[in-house]
């Protein structure tokens, strides 16, 4: 919409007091892909994209780019962080010449220290989601059956559950009905 109305020949200023933005964030957008080749650009075409990701892919070469924006639509992950990943991992043939001597610079143990921090907080995470899976599968599993064998096969509860709190009912119904935890 932007650049069809600087097209027919709209100033930035008068864009900029239509949109209520600044001239500065209007030149941004127009500039926002250059430096970015085709084909990345109709990958990422309809993906929640952000400038930061952009300015990212500007440091790497066309097939490169291509590259990594095809793996961001793979994992479904348009983040700075995961470009900024990819931009570490990258050759440093692959990169412009200005983002090969910048990687030049620093040094490798820098982000493999990173990562080790990354990886390690994640298999923590990990750990902790693997200790409390157990207890609480069987902790569901105890809920399960006595909602579905004591509360549920008691005429009375049931007729008093369905006469005062029918929402209950049905909720407990759903719960006896479970028949395996989902893997998700």
């Amino acid at each position: 919409m932007i650049v069809r109305a600087a097209e027919r020949g709209v100033s930035i200023q008068q864009l900029a007091s239509a949109l209520n933005v600044s001239p500065d964030s209007i030149r941004e957008r127009f500039r926002l892909l250059n430096g970015i080749c085709d084909e990345a650009v109709a990958l990422l075409a309809d993906k929640p994209a952000t400038y930061g990701m952009f300015r990212i892919l500007k440091q790497m070469k066309p097939f490169r780019q291509i590259d990594v924006a095809q793996a961001m639509v793979n994992l479904g992950n348009y983040s700075i962080k995961l470009a900024t990943a990819m931009l570490q991992n990258t050759q440093p043939d692959q990169l412009t010449d200005a983002a090969a001597t910048k990687a030049q610079s620093s040094t490798p143990s820098d982000a493999l220290r990173r990562l080790e921090r990354e990886l390690a907080a994640m298999q923590a995470d990990t750990r902790l989601l693997e200790e409390g899976y157990g207890p609480s599968s069987l902790q569901l599993e105890i809920i399960k059956t006595h909602v579905g064998t004591t509360l549920l096969e008691n005429a009375a509860v049931v007729r008093w559950l369905a006469k005062s709190q029918p929402e209950y009912l049905q909720q407990l119904q759903r719960i006896a009905d479970i028949k395996e935890l989902p893997t998700q």
